[in-house]
Formats: structure tokens, sequence, C-alpha cells
């Protein structure tokens, strides 16, 4: 399969910016408490129609070894 001249420019756009510097600075996802971290994300994906209701539950995770 030979991959158009459309698709390579904009894999190539694509890749181009993945190696470019933020616009803006970043900054630490997981400040202070990580349970209000989660529920700040959670809030503003809600917000944008991006998930559901925040639950403001703690659930396990279990290692996979």
């Amino acid at each position: 399969m030979v991959a158009s001249s459309v698709g390579s420019h904009w894999l190539g756009t694509l890749r181009a910016r993945a190696n470019q510097a933020p616009s803006r600075p970043r900054v630490p996802l997981w400040t202070g408490d990580m349970t209000a971290s989660l529920e700040r994300v959670a809030s503003a994906m809600h917000e944008a129609g991006l998930a559901g209701a925040w639950r403001n539950e703690q659930l396990a995770v279990a290692g996979l070894t």
C-alpha cells in the first residue's frame, strides 16, 4: 500500500508539531492531593461534554504482577 501525498503531508505535519515546544509553559497535572486533581480534570471534561459525572469514588488499583 502506497501512502498518498496528502496522507504523507498530513503525517509529516503531525510529527513536526509533536517535536515542537509547547505554545505556553506546561504546569504539573498532579499538584497536591491526587483525588482533588483528578476531580478538577473530570469536572473540566464533564463541562466540555467529554465525560460523565464525577462520582468522587476512590477505586482500588491492583498491580499486574
